[in-house]
């Protein structure tokens, strides 16, 4: 019987360390408390996660961020029922601000935070 190189959490890890390679785990993911009368708020700046405009170089490099697609999230916003859509659309202008300065920021996010 094989001996096993060592305990790997799911089976690619598994499967690499079979292969005598090293497994680079992935940062822990933290987690937050979201106050209640932000919850809806959240909540739709979450479903619009793929709802992002950006702009890819023709020649490679680093994707740029430029924000939520706004007709989109109107449209999802009047959809859904939301009561008072003005006060969720401002927070999502605070949120998209927020996330655009940690999407575009590249390596020197990693930088500050570590």
């Amino acid at each position: 019987m094989l001996g096993r190189p060592g305990k790997g959490e799911t089976l690619g890890e598994n499967l690499a360390l079979w292969a005598g390679e090293e497994i680079e785990h992935e940062p822990q993911i933290e987690f937050f408390g979201v106050f209640e009368e932000n919850w809806e708020s959240v909540n739709v700046f979450l479903a619009l996660r793929n709802r992002w405009q950006k702009i890819i170089p023709p020649m490679g490099g680093t994707i740029i961020w430029d924000g939520l697609r706004w007709a989109d999230a109107d449209v999802f916003l009047r959809r859904s029922g939301i009561a008072d859509q003005d006060a969720v659309f401002a927070d999502l202008l605070l949120m998209e601000d927020a996330a655009m300065r940690i999407l575009n920021a590249g390596d020197d996010a990693d930088a500050e935070s570590g």
